[in-house]
């Protein structure tokens, strides 16, 4: 029987719908010149409607990526009033991200003034108790960077909170809060699960989207 894998070889894809897509992708992370480029070249429909908004999400999300944590939410209070009491997942990651920086720079005292003032309001909620308490232990290494919450100091978490207050701007603004590319990503890793599940019986693969992705060619 023919592998899960190569079911949809042959199918056509719109270009069209792939460069839609990529528009879509380049305009959710406010990449504005390129996105104004290939609509240009590919002919696409315009995006006049959508540069105010990427750039404001632009320098606000810059700031998270850089570190400067209260900037970030200083400018999101101008644009966007509520959205950071709307979304309290957001701002407990990134004040969490700011002390994570205090912490980084060796500023112990600072840190502590800051979790009492600021996080431990959120220690009243369950769900952000287990993440209070990850924060709260790099405390107590000398060299936090080799402790076992060590990604909290990587570019991976900021890139993530910034795409966390990101989707939490867009969906204030009635936009996706998720790329379309994302979204399809989600759904085609679902579909493999379940296919894989439906077909265990005939030892097919498990389905790896990193596999998926890198893959060159496929035998036939």
């Amino acid at each position: 029987m023919e592998p899960i894998v190569n079911l949809y070889e042959d199918e056509d894809i719109d270009d069209a719908e792939v460069r839609e897509i990529v528009v879509d992708y380049l305009v959710h992370t406010c990449c504005k010149e390129t996105a104004q480029t290939l609509v240009s070249d590919a002919g696409l429909p315009d995006i006049e409607d959508r540069i105010l908004d990427m750039e404001t999400r632009k320098p606000i999300c810059e700031h998270v990526l850089r570190g400067d944590v209260l900037k970030a939410i200083e400018l999101t209070n101008k644009v966007a009033a509520h959205v950071l009491s709307e979304n309290t997942d957001v701002y407990f990651e990134l004040l969490a991200l700011h002390f994570i920086g205090l912490v980084s720079a060796k500023d112990s005292l600072g840190a502590l003034h800051f979790a009492r003032e600021q996080l431990k309001p959120f220690g009243k909620q369950e769900r952000f108790v287990e993440r209070l308490q990850d924060c709260m232990a790099l405390l107590a290494y000398e060299e936090p960077e080799k402790s076992p919450m060590f990604d909290l100091l990587e570019d991976v978490y900021r890139e993530r909170v910034a795409e966390l207050l990101n989707g939490a701007l867009l969906a204030h603004w009635h936009m996706p809060a998720q790329a379309s590319v994302e979204k399809l990503i989600r759904q085609a890793v679902v579909v493999r699960k379940v296919m894989h599940q439906e077909r265990v019986r005939e030892h097919v693969p498990p389905f790896s989207l990193s596999d998926f992705i890198n893959r060159k060619s496929v035998p036939r």
